[in-house]
């Protein structure tokens, strides 16, 4: 995710929270549990440290399920505040409408979903009819795609996950996986299966391709992130930063924070936080998008 032919630049750098040292509860100081689903946790665990690291009188503790725990532990009022890769559905927002619950949305990024092979594979790059033919068990062999003869061993989140929600409905255009997938409860694990089975692919969120994360960090070398196309016909594009700004990557999509917390506390400083310039930044580090900041395109020559 460093090699990028287009930078991102955040543009007009200011911290919207200041720096105030108040005594007691407040957006500043004091406690705060949120939740995360597995495929975002590596953004809420970094924001929630740096937003530590500046007001010292915080205590933010991170909790990560899937993201379909997550929203029920959320509608139930376990947490106040959770990070999520997926807008709630339709179900989720009637049941919030029922019970009166009052819900703040807020687009902290975009992302694109990448999908990972082996290093020993020579495949680079794939379109979507042959991911979502893989996944569905029609294409068995990466002789078929250009690869060795081996048996593709399909690797994916399970149905808990946002993520493999949205790679069912854009990529794999079925309702469930084939019965070759291995399926794995968490990210981490997924990267170290693929990292181990030369003949294996998996996707997941880019937020876990960044040199942040310490599961990543241990595998980049054993693993390679494949090109993608939206069809046979069109040209294949790199997982970068401008191609998800631009939509030219073909699995993009924003990522969210919620929260149900309306009280003046850590809730209100945080959201404050990941929103402002300085909480973005940590996203455009991350190697996402930032979504409410400004930004401008620096091209570099290869």
């Amino acid at each position: 995710m460093k090699k990028l032919h287009v930078k991102i630049w955040l543009a007009g750098m200011v911290l919207a929270l200041g720096c105030p040292r108040p005594e007691g509860d407040s957006p500043t100081s004091g406690s705060l549990i949120v939740a995360s689903s597995d495929c975002l946790a590596p953004v809420a665990q970094m924001q929630a440290r740096e937003f530590e690291r500046l007001y010292e009188k915080t205590r933010i503790t991170v909790s990560v399920a899937s993201a379909r725990e997550v929203v029920g532990e959320f509608l139930r009022g376990e947490v106040q505040t959770i990070f999520l890769d997926r807008p709630l559905a339709g179900d989720e927002w009637q049941l919030a409408r029922t019970y009166k619950i009052p819900i703040d949305t807020f687009r902290i990024a975009a992302e694109g979903i990448a999908v990972i092979v082996n290093a020993k594979n020579p495949v680079t790059a794939l379109n979507l009819a042959q991911v979502g033919a893989i996944y569905r068990g029609a294409i068995q062999s990466w002789q078929e795609v250009g690869g060795k003869p081996l048996a593709i061993l399909p690797v994916a989140l399970s149905r808990n996950s946002g993520t493999a929600d949205f790679m069912l409905a854009h990529a794999i255009q079925d309702t469930a996986f084939g019965p070759a997938s291995y399926i794995c409860a968490s990210s981490a694990k997924l990267l170290q299966m693929v990292a181990e089975r030369e003949n294996s692919i998996g996707f997941l969120s880019s937020a876990w391709l960044s040199d942040s994360v310490a599961t990543w960090r241990e595998l980049e070398k054993k693993l390679r992130t494949l090109r993608l196309a939206p069809a046979a016909t069109t040209a294949f594009v790199g997982l970068y930063q401008a191609s998800v700004y631009h939509g030219d990557y073909p699995l993009h999509r924003p990522l969210y924070l919620f929260s149900r917390d309306r009280r003046l506390g850590v809730a209100v400083g945080l959201i404050s936080f990941v929103t402002s310039a300085a909480g973005q930044k940590l996203i455009l580090n991350a190697g996402l998008v930032p979504a409410t900041m400004p930004i401008k395109l620096v091209k570099f020559r290869s």
